[in-house]
């Protein structure tokens, strides 16, 4: 176990400049359509759960100075060894007192300490992951009283924003005051996200997020990913049905911003200040230049 956290603190220092990097790009750079930016985070959260090294190819003259030190290497090892072995008679003429615990080494302690750390950071994830299950059993309850609407799409008191629930057979839920008029823009979207498989993909990411709990930039580039994961579906939806919707659309985000909740939904978050930020990007948007990365 220590080896896997050892490799995963690794990985998770070696991409935090690049989430770094990803955040003040971001920041620099608002009107980066959403889709673009979801693409670069997903190849972060990739590079954090399949580690992977950089491997350079060495010339004649790197070679034969590598082989030189190995060779320094194994002399001096002979000769630590060839001093210990003179020294042994003279050290087991000393007298030893008894039940006299044998000396801990720097090195041991060093093991310990990332024993010790190890078994910390895998005790806490799995918390972190048995507390969102709880959590996210609960809601699914919440939700067992829906009124079927049809084509997969159900109404509920229970919640205030619409969103997608399950996994293997997902479920668009709505929250029943939402007026007819607006359910068009909103189901749409919640359709995109089905179609892109972003349930599974939120999942998954938030498993190797809380596997990486320890890193707030990893916390930082999974709050970045959600944003940007519905401003892509935000503009896949103005796509398909035309930018003449983009002030119809924007109020119906605003009225469901109205009471700032949502804070009961596990894994997913939807505050004002998102849909806030979704609504500024979709008044803005334009159709995506050639350089824009594709991603549908």
């Amino acid at each position: 176990m220590t080896d896997v956290f050892l490799t995963i603190l690794s990985q998770s220092l070696r991409l935090s400049a690049i989430i770094a990097l990803l955040v003040l790009f971001r920041i620099l750079f608002r009107r980066i359509p959403g889709r673009s930016m979801y693409f670069l985070w997903l190849t972060v959260f990739l590079g954090l759960i399949c580690p992977f090294t950089f491997k350079f190819s060495y010339n004649v003259s790197d070679l034969a100075i590598m082989e030189t030190l190995s060779e320094t290497r194994e002399t001096a090892v002979m000769e630590e060894i060839r001093s210990t072995e003179n020294s042994a008679g003279t050290a087991s003429d000393v007298p030893v007192p008894e039940n006299h615990p044998a000396p801990v080494s720097a090195t041991d302690r060093t093991e310990l300490l990332r024993s010790a750390t190890a078994v910390v950071w895998a005790l806490v994830a799995v918390l972190l992951m048995a507390v969102n299950v709880w959590k996210l059993t609960g809601f699914m309850k919440r939700l067992q009283g829906a009124r079927d609407l049809g084509g997969g799409v159900f109404e509920t008191e229970a919640i205030d924003v619409p969103l997608v629930a399950g996994y293997l057979h997902p479920r668009i839920y709505i929250p029943s005051f939402l007026p007819q008029a607006e359910r068009v823009y909103i189901l749409e979207h919640e359709r995109t996200h089905l179609r892109r498989k972003d349930h599974i993909v939120k999942l998954a990411v938030f498993a190797v997020t809380l596997i990486h709990w320890f890193n707030p930039l990893v916390w930082a580039a999974y709050y970045f990913l959600s944003e940007d994961m519905e401003r892509a579906c935000d503009e896949a939806v103005i796509g398909s049905m035309g930018k003449g919707i983009k002030k119809a659309y924007s109020m119906s985000l605003l009225s469901l911003s109205t009471d700032g909740r949502g804070r009961y939904f596990p894994m997913v978050t939807f505050t004002e200040r998102r849909i806030k930020y979704r609504v500024m990007n979709i008044l803005r948007y334009r159709k995506p230049g050639i350089l824009t990365i594709p991603f549908r």
